[in-house]
């Protein structure tokens, strides 16, 4: 991610990590003028986020059409996160009959499409290879999941975590507040934005310290020039589940869109299954499984290319001027696995986020100690 954070919450890094700890520290003692509550609330954050190591967990994921209660848009998936690797396999339900397997790793994505072919019992089939930020799936939990600020549909950039947008962003101010009967803290921030009429992207993001200070709503504000356009995205976790003792993760997250003040979609995402830092490898295949002749878009290195019965790109790659038509071939079922019996690393985790969160509080500490020798 930015400033070289890649390895604390990114699609990389190790747990736990020297970074880590020094970037607790330097959250913590950056926000000197505002209450001690925000470096605890940020230092919080960053410690759930940051025990994280690995995470596995089903998602369903629904889109409802303003005013409908009948979901237009079905899609279920299994999806796994670990340090330098993310795989999710995607099945479309209801509005889509596509399955996406995604894979990210070495700061790249490579993505295989499969539709149903023009013949029963066909499929056709095509992939592409773009930058790991690039939008390609619905049912990424980590976002869905409020494990950084939220992003637009269509951004093609890093989630960021809570404590990388106190150094990105400018920071307007924090609160103490009551939500669901719930204390929680609530913290702006605002992407500065050329495009907008205000002065950017507002983020308004509330933390809430019973869940581990993990991100419990997000409302997301963006103006265009004329004023004629205004979208507001609300992203709400509506419950949590403790996965393992004082480890913490959505299990369902409701997400609702106005524009230009009228309700235009909500979109509802439920984790199951989930499982946090006690299962080693991913429970699925990793490997997208694309047969040869497969036709990839290489979007990074502007090339088409199909492959070769090896996996390897064959022949020789040509310049990426359209979209390669898609492979047709006989139907082969994918096979379906369930997770192994986990290994615990509970206690690494509990170690972890202790010596975090004693840090961040022995740096406000000192500040106090400071502030009233300086009186």
């Amino acid at each position: 991610m930015h400033n070289d954070c890649r390895g604390l919450y990114g699609h990389a890094g190790r747990f736990p990590s020297v970074a880590l700890l020094i970037s607790i520290l330097c959250f913590a003692g950056s926000v000197s003028a505002q209450d001690d509550k925000v470096a605890v609330a940020i230092a919080g954050n960053s410690a759930s986020i940051g025990s994280i190591s690995t995470l596995y967990t089903k998602v369903s994921f629904k889109i409802f059409p303003a005013g409908d209660t009948d979901p237009n848009f079905i899609c279920t998936a299994e999806y796994w996160r670990e340090p330098g690797l993310i795989r999710c396999t995607e099945q479309g339900i209801k509005g889509t009959d596509t399955q996406i397997e995604y894979l990210v790793e070495k700061g790249e994505q490579r993505v295989l499409y499969k539709r149903p072919g023009p013949q029963p019992g066909s499929y056709a089939l095509n992939g592409v290879v773009a930058s790991e930020w690039r939008p390609s799936i619905r049912t990424d939990a980590w976002r869905l999941g409020l494990c950084g600020l939220p992003t637009f549909d269509s951004d093609a950039k890093p989630l960021l975590t809570v404590a990388q947008a106190l150094q990105k962003f400018k920071f307007k101010g924090a609160t103490s507040e009551r939500l669901q009967k719930r204390p929680v803290v609530h913290l702006t921030f605002i992407e500065p934005v050329a495009e907008t009429t205000t002065d950017g992207i507002i983020y308004d993001l509330w933390l809430d310290p019973s869940v581990n200070w993990m991100i419990c709503k997000a409302l997301v504000c963006f103006d265009v020039p004329d004023k004629k356009f205004r979208t507001k995205n609300e992203y709400l976790i509506d419950s949590f589940t403790e996965v393992i003792p004082g480890q913490f993760f959505p299990s369902k997250m409701t997400m609702r869109c106005e524009v230009n003040g009228n309700h235009f979609v909500t979109q509802v995402a439920e984790f199951t299954d989930t499982k946090l830092n006690t299962i080693k490898r991913c429970p699925f295949s990793v490997a997208l499984n694309a047969p040869a002749a497969t036709p990839f878009q290489d979007e990074i290195r502007g090339t088409v290319y199909v492959l070769g019965k090896d996996g390897k790109p064959g022949g020789k790659p040509m310049p990426l001027q359209a979209a390669a038509p898609a492979t047709t071939v006989g139907t082969t079922p994918l096979p379906t696995t369930s997770p192994p019996t986990p290994t615990s690393r509970i206690a690494i985790v509990l170690m972890g986020s202790a010596v975090l969160l004693t840090l961040a509080a022995a740096v406000v500490a000192y500040r106090r100690r400071r502030k009233n020798s300086g009186d």
